[in-house]
């Protein structure tokens, strides 16, 4: 707390000559916050409004929004569509994240015909024997649907990433489908593998 002001005022002496004398007046701090408050009030008010619109000049970074938005759920398999794609217990169909297997079926005059395309049976096989009737993981990127509905996601089975196993089995090629790119460097090295080693779609035959 400052030190007591010193006030000088007039007074009349005994002698009846003019004179000057001090006295120490306390200073009123309660009578000063009513006052300040509207002031700071005013201030913080003010630094919120203009915060806001200002933050929106300087979005995150792509890497910072993928990692924002990053969700993880579970879910039961009930059925395997193909190589890549997964219905759950509630009927949602999970399209993979990262990669694409060949096609088990496809459209003709606005019917779905089966006919396999080269290691298409292999691939259905393969997801089938990591995810058919378990509890699965399933991991969101930026965007959560594709334009089908589909919900997109990377497939965990008990530790195991879906997705990289079928690139690195080499029965999935590996796709780039922007903003979804968290685990692109980790599928694009599975598929390395698959290719090194003559895997599936990579090996002599059909491919």
């Amino acid at each position: 707390m400052q030190p007591p002001r010193r006030v000088h005022a007039l007074f009349a002496p005994r002698d009846g000559g003019p004179g000057i004398r001090s006295f120490a007046r306390p200073t009123k701090w309660p009578t000063i916050w009513p006052t300040i408050w509207p002031t700071i009030w005013l201030t913080v008010w003010l630094t919120i409004w203009l915060a806001v619109p200002v933050a929106g000049l300087f979005p995150a970074s792509p890497e910072g929004m993928a990692a924002s938005r990053k969700e993880v759920g579970q879910a039961v398999v009930r059925e395997v569509v193909d190589g890549d794609t997964i219905r759950t217990e509630k009927g949602k169909l999970v399209r993979y994240i990262g990669v694409d297997t060949p096609e088990v079926r496809h459209r003709v005059n606005g019917r779905w015909v089966r006919d396999p395309q080269p290691f298409a049976l292999e691939a259905t096989e393969a997801n089938r024997r990591l995810v058919a009737g378990r509890r699965v993981r399933l991991e969101l990127d930026v965007e959560r649907t594709d334009r089908y509905g589909r919900l997109l996601a990377y497939v965990w089975v008990e530790g195991v990433m879906v997705n990289e196993e079928l690139a690195r089995l080499g029965l999935a090629r590996v796709r780039d489908y922007p903003p979804n790119l968290r685990h692109a460097a980790r599928l694009a090295a599975a598929q390395r593998q698959a290719q090194a080693a003559g895997r599936g779609l990579w090996g002599g035959g059909r491919h």
